[in-house]
């Protein structure tokens, strides 16, 4: 029987990572059964994702790792990692499309005639978006995490499992409006408290959103982590100077009303972001 099994370990032999697949198939099954509660059907579809989601940052994330090394020794079933990596692959792929043709094409049609819908945006009246900024402003905003992934930042740590959205910047000023230019400059004369940087509080946290302003904020933020990085030629003093600025605080209502967003729009609109002349800059300092 050895020698049988040694000849053609495929035909009876089952790879375990293959046969853990299969296990997981079975609860998408139920997911794709009509005789399953609906509900019920939705809560399998989350425990099939779960598992997936366990299966390769345990069991893929190991054979990553045979692969890495150059490990190429068969198993006792006949696969070399490069083999089993491609077969895993193929069935995860039908897997995933069996889940979202029975997602979309079924559940989701039947959970809108219970009244359960995912919406989007375009869709919701004024009623319904604004319930869900107060939803954003009062529970998921506090909690979010910018990180910066650039040249002059290493890759953040991103936590498994967790909610990550990668967004690209692009710059949209001209060039000497920028934020580093602002940032040199300040570094340069220092912060001169010309207009009031302006902020609103999000309704029962401690925490506060910029309503105009953010090119300045953003520059003296800039400057506060170049200097923690020994990279700024900013004295202590200057630094503690900048990390805590006078600011105006509107009420929410205000900052949220047509009559204020127009103020701050027409500032912009008629004098907007320009750069001073020589007599300009004299005449403020003589001042």
């Amino acid at each position: 029987m050895s020698h049988m099994i040694s000849e053609n370990p495929r035909q009876r032999l089952v790879d375990r990572e293959l046969s853990w697949l299969a296990f997981n198939e079975r609860v998408l099954e139920l997911a794709e059964d009509d005789a399953v509660p609906l509900l019920e059907r939705c809560r399998f579809l989350a425990i099939f994702s779960s598992n997936l989601d366990d299966f390769f940052m345990i069991r893929v994330a190991t054979l990553k790792r045979k692969l890495e090394s150059g490990v190429t020794k068969v198993n006792t079933a006949g696969y070399s990692p490069i083999q089993l990596m491609s077969e895993i692959s193929q069935k995860t792929q039908e897997l995933l499309q069996r889940q979202s043709k029975v997602f979309h094409d079924e559940i989701l049609p039947r959970l809108a005639t219970h009244g359960i819908a995912l919406a989007k945006w375009d869709s919701l009246d004024d009623a319904e978006r604004t319930h869900v900024n107060q939803i954003f402003q009062s529970k998921i905003f506090p909690v979010l995490t910018p990180l910066a992934v650039d040249p002059s930042h290493p890759f953040p740590y991103i936590s498994g499992l967790s909610l990550n959205l990668a967004v690209v910047v692009k710059k949209m000023m001209h060039p000497k409006f920028d934020v580093i230019t602002l940032a040199k400059s300040i570094e340069t004369v220092g912060f001169i408290p010309v207009d009031n940087i302006v902020v609103k509080q999000i309704e029962n946290t401690g925490a506060y959103v910029v309503v105009e302003g953010n090119r300045r904020v953003t520059a003296l933020q800039y400057l506060i982590r170049e200097y923690k990085r020994g990279q700024s030629i900013l004295t202590k003093e200057a630094v503690d100077a900048i990390a805590e600025i006078d600011v105006l605080v509107v009420k929410d209502t205000l900052a949220n009303s047509e009559y204020f967003g127009m103020v701050i729009q027409g500032i912009r609109n008629v004098s907007g972001i320009k750069e001073w002349d020589a007599f300009q800059k004299a005449q403020f300092i003589n001042n």
